[in-house]
């Protein structure tokens, strides 16, 4: 019994120093702090800052800037590093993915999931993953539906309703009214 104990006693040391050593390599743990509620004037005068996650109301008098944003965004401009629900403003752009909805008279985003609904939905070079409503939807790649009288995708599954709608990647890529690929 007493050999164990000092070879663990001689050896607890070691363990020890590989422990600091680890932790002092780890990432810093991650900042779990958010806030329910943002005011915006500008990009540069809010209630918080740009990096504090939003979850809840986000309200823009101008314009806002916000990396993330779970729940409701409202006002006159907004854009966004990641948007999760309802991005209601004159103006919208999320740099990322957005999961929900857009309305607004100009939408964009890299990478939608869910419906926009807008005069001008523009992702050239995004992916939009639902539906588009207005009167022109332009996007990289397309699951879904884009209606409204100008839509253009290079490479869609779904269907286009308007007066002209382009699939790029199609042998016959203008189809007036109604548009389909598979």
């Amino acid at each position: 019994m007493k050999r164990v104990l000092a070879v663990l006693l001689m050896v607890a040391p070691v363990f020890a120093v590989a422990a600091e050593e680890a932790a002092a390599k780890a990432p810093a743990e991650p900042d779990f702090a958010y806030s329910a509620f943002q005011v915006s004037f500008s990009p540069q005068i809010q209630i918080v800052g740009k990096q504090v996650p939003i979850r809840g109301l986000k309200l823009n008098c101008f314009a806002g800037d916000s990396d993330r944003v779970w729940g409701a965004d409202l006002g006159l401009m907004s854009r966004e590093g990641e948007m999760r629900g309802l991005q209601a403003n004159f103006g919208n752009y999320v740099d990322g993915k957005l999961l929900g909805a857009q309305i607004g008279v100009v939408n964009g985003t890299k990478d939608l999931t869910g419906l926009a609904i807008g005069a001008a939905n523009w992702w050239e070079g995004g992916t939009l993953h639902g539906a588009a409503i207005g009167l022109a939807n332009i996007t990289g790649e397309a699951v879904g539906a884009q209606i409204g009288l100008f839509n253009y995708a290079k490479k869609m599954t779904g269907a286009q309703v308007g007066l002209f709608n382009v699939i790029a990647d199609k042998k016959i890529p203008f189809y007036p009214i109604l548009n389909i690929t598979w």
